[in-house]
């Protein structure tokens, strides 16, 4: 949900069918989460900790130790979320962004005069100045250009993190979790 969030600032309920398209939610979950619309990628833990609740109340958890393990677990799941929202949501501040602009464009002002400057004295050295003053400004461009790309990686853009790699990982670890579970040596089972 964070992904979404973040490429559809605003408009979150419109594109939660992504996840029914993705199998990480039913249509029925849409539809409620559609109903209140709030802190959605944190309150959905809630859903998280009462089907623990219940695996707890029919049997499932045995142990109130277990029990108190799997919802620390699912309060951290929930810490993470609210963890990524913070951040996500904590800007630069702003005078440090142009602070670091500011510094860049003054840069490149005072190598441009300092080359004009050598040029004027002597012009025999034109390649090498010409060089210097083009490329050094370029590169300390691009690289605020680069930072600005990199500032978010949830909008969708090509060097974000990949949402859907992501959701098949965790699924698949799921499996494999679910799968050891099924399969344990023989000692490991109550009589």
């Amino acid at each position: 949900m964070r992904f979404l969030e973040r490429r559809f600032p605003g408009k979150l309920a419109e594109h939660l069918y992504l996840l029914v398209n993705l199998n990480v939610l039913t249509e029925e979950e849409v539809s409620k989460l559609r109903e209140y619309e709030k802190n959605l990628a944190e309150s959905i833990w809630t859903w998280v900790a009462r089907i623990v609740r219940n695996l707890h109340r029919k049997g499932d958890i045995k142990s109130d130790i277990m029990l108190n393990f799997v919802l620390e677990k699912v309060a951290k799941g929930r810490g993470g979320a609210a963890l990524i929202g913070a951040q996500m949501a904590t800007p630069i501040p702003l005078p440090y962004v142009h602070l670091l602009g500011l510094l860049v464009k003054l840069h490149n002002y005072c190598l441009a005069l300092c080359t004009g400057y050598l040029l004027a004295v002597d012009s025999s050295k034109w390649p090498e100045l010409t060089v210097i003053a083009f490329f050094v400004p370029f590169l300390y461009n691009s690289l605020l250009l680069i930072n600005a790309e990199l500032a978010d990686p949830f909008d969708g853009g090509v060097n974000d993190f990949p949402m859907e790699r992501y959701e098949l990982a965790m699924e698949s670890d799921g499996r494999s979790y679910l799968q050891a579970g099924l399969h344990t040596p023989e000692w490991m089972h109550l009589s």
